[in-house]
Formats: structure tokens, C-alpha cells, sequence
């Protein structure tokens, strides 16, 4: 080894770093002063680099070139590599944060150089570079938040202004909200509205609590036509109750309630009083829809034709999302929502086409399972649905599920045409295996349960991700109700679901590298996103959480066994890099289907050497998070 005091030798360094995050970031000063502490190092191939020990280490190293494994200590010695470092990579970041000592075994896969500094020495270069000091404390957010500049980047053609959707609520706040007293005339209102050139005034009482909102909208249809005298008092105009948020939640909840409540105007308040109103205009600013406009187009679309046209807005809208940012459980989230209300508007159209509301006793709802049911649908994705039903009184049962089957077997072929693909395994509810009472769903997922074979197994794997969309939804509730305590008792069935986990592992060599390397194909939905919901579901069901989204489940059942809050956050994290991967890909997908191209049957495949540097990175992190949870799991369920 040898120190790194020549000038010329600096300069390298510093060239060489300067390819890698977050030294790229630092000026050419605080570099150099870096680079001039760093002793070179060689390792052989095998040779270990630093072991578990009592005492603090004395230096920490950065990969120069090579590759360094490492493995924990509570790993068997057979087991396969934790983490996998590379060039520009720092170990061991624990250490240079606390006086904590090494836990982990690092080991150089290949003839390996590493610059080392005393720890001493590196914690000073953190007190005097906060850009460095702030990566090697967020490491992986800092990676996650470059690659999410790199995608919207690519979508800089369609970049659109609009503004940051996990920013408070309070950043909206330019001006004083308009608003009157419930006894205020609708002319007094409505001059209000037009002197302050605002498309909506909220009734509020007398503590400035808001009560409802008489917006542009409401004019014709409750003023003009009824030719109510403009002397009537607000408050029988105005809708009510009005939908406010607290200044300190984010834009996003705005946007979430704007899609499910299909409105455009939502108050703001700070200690329950109105401080402002946001509007779907100043929220968003897309190519063809607004967030709050495609849910009210959904809620009135009259026909399947109207549907149909939503569902390409909705492709739009994703994209739109993507260009500005917006994280992918954010952009899943609403993605799923509005599906979900195109599917519930579908509904609709087709009950009461069948007349199953005229029928004496029968409830019924619309269940959604697999990725919808997570709600953690992407662009591409096939139909998993269901019914659920209950009938009382003298209706005939065999009847009225095959009116309930006519029923479906419509709705599945009209969301074919809004573009969600026929399920190639049939699990629809026009299969009358999927149409099914109460007692008949609470007796097969018992079966599923009991039996515990590869085929019953798979089932809970799809079923047990299901939420009610239309219909009676307590009966979805009722359905949860009775089957999650029945999975929570039965250890046997849990330790098969786990067993099934660990079947899909992630695709890294001994090395921790990606398997195949640039060359490889990899399917981002089976070995990027399922470990994770394979996972969640497991951990979901043992908990007896009835939540179906995948980082709400890691979330919640995470705390309740005690998983450090650290690493419920990288799991997430890592799932949700997977999916911003997939609707890029998706995306990128539908431009070349709509430009006439030949593309890959399957939305999930993707080719490792389309990705970036940095994205690969990332990616071989994910699958490390992937395989960290499934040893979690093995530990717990010892397998």
C-alpha cells in the first residue's frame, strides 16, 4: 500500500471518484482535500478485508476496483452474500456514523484495490461536507432520488409545471379564502365569487369552521334552472358537508380526495378553521385531464364508448404523474383509484341494465383481487375479479347467480374493451367459480386454509388480496372479518405461505451480481415486485392485518413484530423503485404499440442493458432488500 501523496495522483483520484455519488457533487477543493487522506489498498481474491470484532475498525474503505461480498454474522456459512459492493461504494457506513462495532464479514470477491482513510479523518470530512455527510446517512434515498431526476428526464418532451406533490398543503396558501356565513344570499355569494375571481366561496360558521361550498359548477343546476330567488340564503345552495384537509397534509391527499370524490375544490383549514381553498386547476397542470376531472367524467360517463375513452385518459394521466415526479406508490395509488371507479361506473351501467337492484333480498358486491386488490395496479394488467353475494327471502339461488353471471361476464368483456386484458387463468366473475355466496367464499378459503396443498396455496397466494369495489362492500368486509383470524391460528398454512415465498428468489450470483449480467432479461414483476408482495401478504396475514396495499402491510405488520423501522423503509423503498420501473417500461411500451412497433408479449420483461449505471445499482440493492426479507423469513419460519 502506499499513501497518495503525489499531486499528479490526486488528480486521478479525484477524476476517478468524481464518476460516483456523491463525490460528483463536491467542488473541486473539498475533493482534493479527500483525496489527499486516502491510502491505497490491494486485497487477493478471497482475501478478508475486515471481520465482525468487539472493537471499532480504523479505517473505512471505498471500492476502487473489484468487488467486495459481504456477509452477516448471523448468516449460516453457507448462505449466500448479504450485499455485493463495486466501484465508488463505501464500507462500512455503520461505523463511520457510530462507534458501533463491525457486524458484517467483507470479503474481496476478486483481486480487489480499495482506498481506505482513518475513521477519524472521514468523520471530519463529513463535519466539513454536508453533501457528503447527507448521502452516507440516506444512501439509498439519494440513489432512489437520482434515478427518479433520470426518469423524469426522459420525459422531458412532456414535461409539464405543476407542483410537488408531497409538498404541505400550506405551501398553496397565496391568499385569503373567500368565503360568507350560511344566511349570506346566493347574489351576495356570487358577487363574492366574481369580485375575488375565484370559482368557488365557502359557507363557514362562526368559528370559521367550514360547513360548504357553492362553486362555479353549482350555478346552473341549482340556482339558474330551478330559478331559485337570488335571495335564498347559501346554505341551501352549497354542497355540505364540504371536504377539508389540514394544511400539514400533503398535495398528494388533496389529489387522492379529488379522485374519490370526483369534486374540484377542496378547503384547507389550520385548527379545523378555513385558511384557504386549492382548486384542481392550481393542483394540476396535465396534457388532457386533470386528476379531480377524470373522476367526475367517470362518475357521469353515460355509456361504455364514454369508458372506454377514460381508461386512454387514464394511460395519459400515469405518464403525466411520472413526468412530474410523483413517487409509484403515489402514482399506483391513483392509478388504481381511478380504475376503480371506472370499473364501479361499469358496474353500475351493467346492474342496472340486469335490474339486480329490483331483486327482493339479493346483495352482491364486486371483488378485486391480485394487483388491483393491492391497489398497485400499472398500465399493463389483466382482469382478476369476483363476486361475492347474499340473498335472502324466496329468490331462487341457481336463478339469480346466473342472472349474476350474465352480469358479469358482460362487465368483464366491456373492461376488456376499456383496455384490461381477459384474465388468461379465468379468474373472473363471469367464471362461475368466482361468483359465489358468502358461505361458499368463507367455506373454499377454509378449504384453501385446511388443506394446505400446492393448488390451495397458490389460490391464497391470488385470493387473499381482495377488496371490495361495487356493490355492498360489507360484504367484502364481512368476508375479511371471517377468514383472517382462521389464517392467523393455522401455523401450518403460514409456514407453507412461507415456504412459497422463498420459491421466487432474486436473481443475483454468489457475487450478489444481477445473474446473466447486461445481457440478461429480467421480469420485473416476478422476481422484482413479488418477493415483496409475496412477503407483505405473509407477514399481513400472520398479523391478522386487513390492509391489502404492500408497504401498508410491511408498515403495519413490521411494527407489530418489532422489524426495525430501518429496514420496513428499505423494503418499501426497494418495491417502489421496482414499480416506477415497471410503468416506465410500460410506458415506453405503449409508445412503441401506438408507433406501430413489435413488442414483447409480456409488459414485465425488460433488458438489463436498456437500464442505466445507476439504475442497475439500484436495482442489485432491491434485490438485496428482497433477499433480506425472505432471510427474515426463513429465520422466523425456520426453513
Amino acid at each position: 500500500m502506499h499513501h497518495l501523496a503525489s499531486r499528479s495522483i490526486i488528480e486521478t483520484i479525484v477524476a476517478e471518484l468524481r464518476q460516483h455519488a456523491p463525490f460528483d457533487e463536491l467542488g473541486d477543493e473539498s475533493l482534493g482535500c479527500f483525496a489527499d487522506s486516502l491510502t491505497a489498498v490491494y486485497f487477493a481474491s478471497g482475501e478478508i478485508v475486515l471481520a465482525p470484532t468487539d472493537a471499532e475498525p480504523a479505517h473505512i474503505y471505498i471500492v476502487k476496483s473489484g468487488r467486495i461480498v459481504g456477509q452477516r454474522q448471523t448468516l449460516s456459512p453457507d448462505a449466500v452474500p448479504v450485499f455485493e459492493l463495486a466501484a465508488g461504494e463505501i464500507f462500512p457506513i455503520g461505523v463511520a456514523l457510530t462507534d458501533r462495532p463491525i457486524r458484517s464479514t467483507f470479503t474481496a470477491a476478486l483481486d480487489t484495490f480499495c482506498y481506505r482513510m482513518p475513521v477519524a479523518q472521514f468523520r471530519r470530512n463529513l463535519e466539513r461536507n454536508p453533501i457528503l455527510q447527507d448521502f452516507v446517512e440516506h444512501q439509498t434515498l439519494h440513489l432512489l432520488e437520482r434515478s427518479r431526476a433520470a426518469i423524469r428526464a426522459s420525459y422531458a418532451a412532456e414535461t409539464l409545471s405543476g407542483q410537488a406533490l408531497t409538498q404541505p398543503l400550506s405551501t398553496m396558501l397565496s391568499r385569503d379564502p373567500v368565503s360568507c356565513t350560511p344566511d349570506t344570499s346566493v347574489e351576495v355569494a356570487l358577487r363574492l365569487m366574481h369580485d375575488n375571481r375565484v370559482g368557488s366561496v365557502v359557507v363557514v360558521d362562526g368559528y370559521k369552521k367550514p360547513s360548504g361550498i357553492l362553486t362555479e359548477r353549482d350555478v346552473i343546476g341549482r340556482i339558474v334552472l330551478p330559478q331559485l330567488p337570488l335571495r335564498t340564503p347559501v346554505a341551501e345552495v352549497a354542497s355540505s358537508p364540504v371536504i377539508a384537509l389540514d394544511e400539514q397534509q400533503s398535495l398528494s391527499a388533496a389529489a387522492l380526495a379529488m379522485v374519490e370524490q370526483g369534486i374540484r375544490h377542496i378547503a384547507i383549514t389550520r385548527a379545523e378553521k378555513l385558511v384557504g381553498v386549492i382548486s384542481e386547476r392550481s393542483l394540476f397542470t396535465l396534457q388532457r385531464q386533470t386528476v379531480a376531472g377524470l373522476g367526475d367524467a367517470l362518475n357521469h360517463a353515460p355509456d361504455t364508448t364514454s369508458l372506454i375513452q377514460c381508461a386512454a385518459d387514464i394511460r395519459a394521466l400515469s405518464r403525466s404523474l411520472a413526468v412530474q415526479g410523483v413517487s409509484a406508490g403515489l402514482l399506483t395509488e391513483i392509478v388504481s383509484r381511478l380504475n376503480d371507479q371506472l370499473t364501479r361506473r361499469l358496474i353500475q351501467i351493467e346492474a342496472d341494465a340486469h335490474h339486480l337492484n329490483q331483486i327482493q333480498g339479493l346483495r352482491w358486491c364486486w371483488l378485486a383481487f391480485g394487483s388491483e386488490g393491492r391497489q398497485e395496479q400499472t398500465i399493463s394488467t389483466d382482469q382478476d375479479n369476483g363476486l361475492v353475494f347474499s340473498l335472502a327471502g324466496q329468490a331462487a339461488v341457481e336463478e339469480v347467480r346466473t342472472l349474476l353471471l350474465r352480469f358479469a361476464l358482460n362487465v368483464n368483456q366491456q373492461l376488456a374493451m376499456c383496455g384490461f386484458p381477459l384474465c388468461r387463468g379465468n379468474i373472473m366473475a363471469s367464471n362461475p367459480d368466482i361468483t359465489l355466496s358468502l358461505d361458499a367464499w368463507r367455506a373454499r378459503f377454509e378449504r384453501w386454509i385446511d388443506a394446505g396443498d400446492p393448488k390451495s396455496l397458490l389460490n391464497a397466494s391470488i385470493f387473499f388480496d381482495f377488496r371490495g369495489i361495487g356493490g355492498d362492500m360489507s360484504l367484502a368486509s364481512q368476508l375479511s372479518e371471517a377468514i383472517l383470524p382462521i389464517a392467523r391460528r393455522n401455523t401450518r398454512f403460514l409456514k407453507q405461505l412461507a415456504e412459497n415465498c422463498l420459491q421466487i428468489r432474486p436473481p443475483l450470483d454468489w457475487l450478489g451480481r444481477i445473474e446473466g449480467g447486461s445481457n440478461a432479461q429480467l421480469d420485473l414483476k416476478m422476481h422484482g415486485a413479488m418477493p415483496f408482495t409475496d412477503a407483505a401478504r405473509l407477514l399481513a396475514l400472520s398479523c391478522g392485518v386487513s390492509a391489502t396495499r404492500s408497504t401498508t402491510r410491511l408498515d403495519a405488520a413490521g411494527k407489530m413484530l418489532g422489524i426495525p423501522e430501518s429496514e420496513i423503509r428499505a423494503w418499501s423503498q426497494a418495491f417502489e423503485f421496482v414499480q416506477m420501473l415497471r410503468l416506465r417500461h410500460q410506458h415506453d411500451r405503449l409508445r412503441s404499440i401506438e408507433a406501430g412497433h413489435t413488442v414483447q408479449e409480456n409488459p414485465n420483461l425488460i433488458e438489463i442493458v436498456t437500464l442505466s449505471e445507476l439504475d442497475r445499482r439500484i436495482l442489485r440493492e432491491v434485490f438485496r432488500q428482497a433477499r433480506k426479507l425472505q432471510q427474515r423469513i426463513a429465520l422466523d419460519y425456520a426453513l
